[in-house]
């Protein structure tokens, strides 16, 4: 039988705080977020299964991942050197973020989809499935995705 390509997404939520260090932004402050992650991945469906992406391998990788590095975490800009100090001298959970070149990013819906959409990948390369978009909602109303 031919296997047909078939796109799944997976929702996941979590806590974090962050702040976005820009100039005139809202953001600016130290505040919080109940963020979500709406994770799609496609995988082949063979025959007459039912279904092509097992959410338990998702979940085990990019479920835990996002559990044990952003869920009740500070995600911080790699260029918010004083919040990243602070952090780490009080042993606090945090996830700074920068980009391959080592530049620092800030914590934006767009750099965590991009972050995750990567991740994800790399998590999941040696299964069948392979994540395809990521979109991040910060907020009910306001979301950023990366394909």
């Amino acid at each position: 039988m031919m296997a047909t390509l078939c796109t799944s997404t997976r929702r996941y939520s979590w806590e974090a705080a962050h702040r976005v260090l820009a100039e005139g932004s809202r953001c600016a402050s130290l505040h919080g977020h109940s963020y979500s992650a709406e994770v799609s991945c496609q995988a082949a469906v063979l025959g007459d299964s039912l279904r092509s992406v097992d959410w338990s391998v998702v979940d085990r990788s990019v479920g835990r991942w996002i559990s044990e590095r952003w869920d009740g975490a500070t995600l911080v800009g790699g260029d918010d050197q004083q919040l990243l100090g602070w952090l780490v001298h009080h042993g606090q959970r945090h996830y700074p973020l920068f980009d391959e070149d080592g530049v620092g990013l800030a914590p934006t819906p767009e750099t965590l989809a991009t972050e995750l959409l990567l991740c994800g990948r790399t998590m999941l390369q040696a299964t069948p499935v392979q994540v395809i978009s990521v979109v991040v909602h910060e907020t009910v109303d306001s979301s950023a995705g990366v394909l």
